[in-house]
């Protein structure tokens, strides 16, 4: 079979395609042939070298898949070959055959096509637990939503909307607020795309703008804020008005500081 393998630290110029034999599966696996696979942000990350994990190489980048059931292990009981899936790996997902423990795979309706089904987990799944799970988002509260048009930024949106929250997208371009609003938002903003993090007078401004489009209301309810860009850390907005959720960010070199960390944040783990 054939994988796009990572056998040097860098970016996907580095990625080889290479012949390399068929997986098998192990007990509690499967071994799925894969029809399509999500590309997120973590993946340029860890093929640099610069994600929380770093697998031995050379090793498949692909961290979400969709496809078909193509055999079983010792001890799957349910799911069989001819199953239409998609799948949590972590990595290895850029193959054309992969083994993965059965628990970390899913059925899925014959309707969904496998591309959309492979974009679905690390998106989707992470928004949902962010705004459900640790934002606690209520109908009728304003969402707003940083790197707004990026893959979980948009099921963000998407979900906020569902969910009965007014949805302010907030990205570094004009054309990105755009493509937000198309999918939903109620409102943009455009940002600066490097915030100075000493420069009050702009994090101020900015802050302003989020008034504005009525993002704090005047009463004892805090709305929340979804950041998936990093920015939070620079808007002291969030630490007197509202409620954050942060995933990670997009500054690999940023360390937060304790003042990030105000009684109404939280982040994924915590």
């Amino acid at each position: 079979m054939k994988a796009l393998l990572s056998t040097a630290a860098g970016g996907p110029e580095t990625l080889k395609l290479t012949e390399t034999a068929s997986p098998t599966a192990g007990k509690g696996e499967v071994v799925i042939s894969v029809k399509a696979v999500g590309v997120n942000f973590p993946d340029v990350l860890i093929i640099k070298d610069m994600y929380q994990f770093k697998p031995e190489r050379p090793f498949a980048p692909g961290g979400e898949v969709a496809g078909v059931v193509k055999s079983v292990g010792e001890g799957v009981t349910t799911l069989k070959p001819g199953d239409r899936i998609l799948g949590s790996t972590g990595w290895g997902g850029m193959a054309e055959e992969l083994a993965l423990a059965a628990a970390r795979v899913r059925k899925i309706p014959d309707a969904m096509p496998f591309d959309e089904a492979a974009a679905f987990l690390m998106t989707y799944g992470t928004s949902h637990y962010a705004l459900k799970d640790r934002a606690f988002i209520k109908p009728g509260e304003s969402l707003l939503v940083l790197g707004a048009a990026g893959g979980v930024g948009i099921a963000a949106v998407e979900l906020g909307k569902a969910m009965g929250a007014k949805v302010i997208a907030a990205a570094s371009t004009q054309e990105k607020v755009d493509f937000a609003k198309a999918c939903g938002a109620d409102e943009g903003i455009v940002y600066p795309a490097n915030l100075d993090e000493d420069d009050r007078a702009a994090t101020k401004a900015l802050s302003e703008a989020f008034v504005a489009q009525r993002y704090h209301k005047p009463t004892d309810e805090y709305d929340p804020a979804w950041d998936h860009s990093g920015q939070t850390q620079d808007l002291q907005l969030f630490y007197q008005v509202g409620r954050t959720v942060a995933d990670g960010t997009a500054w690999p070199n940023w360390k937060p500081t304790a003042e990030f960390y105000p009684i109404r944040q939280r982040s994924l783990g915590r």
